[in-house]
């Protein structure tokens, strides 16, 4: 649960930043509906847009001692709170969703298991959304899941087209309510 604090410190950053596309952090109810699409035996997460880390905790939490989460973030000020994160499985990137193949070979990433995005896609060109399901498709290994939750089920058919397949729900618990769409990676 955030504090007063932490929710005004968030508003703050969504005011000044219009690449932030919430309004306040994930809540418990959208971290379960993510988390229970993690694959059992996860080394590898890539995280596209983290904000203050509320899955980012919980996503550690599933990985073994030798895995590897790779935090991308583009607003220096969530960079600097999840820096105080203190994990070695935790490698985070200041940069953009956009760059997400750069990032893994960069951090020599093997495979990934699992990537999550919650980025304001509507915020973005059509060619950038396109690129970033493509390069996430590339990125993962045989059977890897992504996952998008954001306010709009804006990606639905690109990511169908691209993977192939894609399921939509909505997590109507959550204020206000978000979609959560899956593909996983067939081959």
């Amino acid at each position: 649960m955030q504090s007063i604090r932490e929710r005004i410190n968030f508003l703050k950053v969504f005011t000044t930043d219009k690449h932030v596309g919430a309004l306040v952090a994930s809540s418990r109810f959208v971290v379960e509906s993510v988390i229970k699409h993690v694959p059992k035996n996860v080394k590898t997460i890539v995280e596209c847009g983290p904000g203050e880390g509320v899955l980012t905790r919980a996503l550690l939490k599933l990985l073994p001692q030798d895995g590897t989460l790779l935090a991308i973030e583009s607003n220096k000020e969530f960079v600097a709170i999840l820096k105080d994160i203190h994990n070695p499985r935790l490698k985070i990137v200041e940069g953009k969703a956009q760059d997400v193949a750069s990032h893994v070979k960069k951090n020599h990433l093997p495979p990934v298991d699992f990537a999550v995005a919650s980025i304001p896609f509507s915020f973005i060109t059509p060619s950038e959304r396109i690129q970033i399901v493509r390069d996430i498709h590339t990125v993962l290994g045989r059977h890897g899941v992504f996952v998008i939750f954001n306010y709009s089920p804006l990606m639905y058919r690109t990511t169908k087209k691209i993977f192939g397949n894609a399921s939509v729900g909505f997590e109507i618990r959550n204020m206000p309510p978000c979609s959560i769409m899956v593909a996983r990676k067939e081959k």
